[in-house]
């Protein structure tokens, strides 16, 4: 009996251990992280201050940090390279939009001198209309006639429709009754 019981004694040694120092040791060590937790204070940081005021742990952290640091600049190194590729690629599509927008520009500014030199070329042609109108008026309707016969359809049109009516009846009237009946429908049409 008395081999069977020096084994239970060293069990009886390991859980003693388990039970009285280890165990308590853990949950007050729980509870103490708890209450502190809820009170705002961050062991972990505190943890790590005090391991770095220790020479021989705080190499050992730096070393770990070191490391990471290392990796977290390679990373932000990529990512800048990517904005800035990113950066340059959006400068030149500004610079082709600028360069869409300055083409356009200069083409409303052309098509804003046509159309002014147009209203100007319009202007001219009504008055030189005006003035030919009022030389028909003076001419005889023979002569107008032989005149109108002698132009493209469009600009007699455009004198005729100067004159006035009882002006614009005789120099039909002249005309030989085809080229009237043309001219006639070509004004009501207008």
């Amino acid at each position: 009996m008395a081999i069977s019981e020096k084994p239970k004694q060293k069990s009886s040694k390991v859980q003693w251990f388990v039970f009285v120092i280890l165990i308590p040791l853990i949950l007050a060590v729980t509870v103490a992280l708890i209450i502190m937790t809820v009170a705002g204070v961050n062991i972990f940081e505190k943890t790590k201050q005090f391991a770095d005021d220790v020479p021989r742990v705080s190499s050992l952290l730096n070393t770990e940090t070191k490391n990471e640091s290392d990796g977290q600049t390679v990373e932000l190194q990529a990512t800048i390279e990517d904005q800035n590729a990113q950066l340059d690629e959006l400068k030149s599509q500004l610079t082709v939009k600028d360069e869409k927008i300055e083409e356009l520009n200069n083409e409303i500014n052309q098509l804003n001198q046509e159309v002014k030199d147009k209203k100007v070329s319009d202007k001219n042609q009504e008055e030189i209309l005006t003035d030919l109108s009022s030389s028909f008026k003076k001419m005889d309707p023979e002569q107008a006639a032989a005149i109108l016969s002698q132009l493209d359809q469009a600009s007699s049109v455009d004198l005729l429709e100067k004159l006035p009516s009882d002006e614009r009846g005789k120099v039909l009237a002249a005309l030989n009754p085809e080229q009237a009946a043309n001219l006639t429908s070509a004004l009501m049409n207008r």
